[in-house]
């Protein structure tokens, strides 16, 4: 809003009262309407668990928020780290948190009408361990039968018998070498 070439700033709540005192001559009063922008903010995103992408826009720790204008949809791409894979990814406004809409890899949230914030939830990746025996004549057996991402695992190898040994050692159908130090014997 301009009145006679100044800039007025003064808005209260989508609105703008002025009051112009005494005129005493011709008065140009202009107005020009923008539409609004929005913050979109991910307060809590940490860059170890994967990127995020706004509208193909990153987002770091840094700057965690985009301006998005009134009405525009918002795509948020998110590539996670090896580790780690996408649980969920919540619009939360105040207490409310909203599942946001995902199609082929992308989650979107369609005609923004106000500030919101993104809480994207990466979890570490488990994976199942299956110990099996090909054939009978012994046991084999794991200490976790689930495991995080980079944990390890002890397998327990134990003939049914001394008169049968280890003949081989697969995980996930690749032959490992095994050496007589990796054993131990009992008696």
């Amino acid at each position: 809003v301009k009145i006679d070439g100044v800039a007025q700033t003064d808005f209260e709540k989508g609105h703008y009262t002025k009051t112009i005192d005494s005129l005493t001559a011709d008065t140009t009063i202009e107005v020009e309407f923008a539409k609004k922008n929005y913050t979109i903010t991910f307060p809590n995103f940490k860059s170890e668990y994967g990127t995020i992408k706004v509208n193909d826009n990153p987002i770091t720790p840094e700057n965690n928020s985009i301006s998005v204008q009134h009405g525009k949809d918002v795509s948020i791409t998110v590539e996670e780290s090896p580790k780690y894979h996408v649980e969920s990814v919540k619009m939360v406004d105040g207490e409310n948190k909203t599942d946001v809409k995902e199609e082929n890899g992308t989650y979107i949230i369609s005609n923004i009408t106000g500030n919101h914030e993104i809480e994207v939830t990466f979890a570490i990746n488990t994976y199942e361990v299956t110990a099996t025996v090909d054939g009978e004549n012994g046991t084999v057996e794991v200490n976790k039968s689930t495991v995080e991402h980079g944990e390890d695992v002890t397998v327990t190898i134990t003939p049914e018998t001394n008169e049968y040994r280890l003949s081989s050692f697969k995980v996930n159908d690749t032959i490992v070498p095994v050496n007589e130090e990796d054993f131990t014997e009992d008696d």
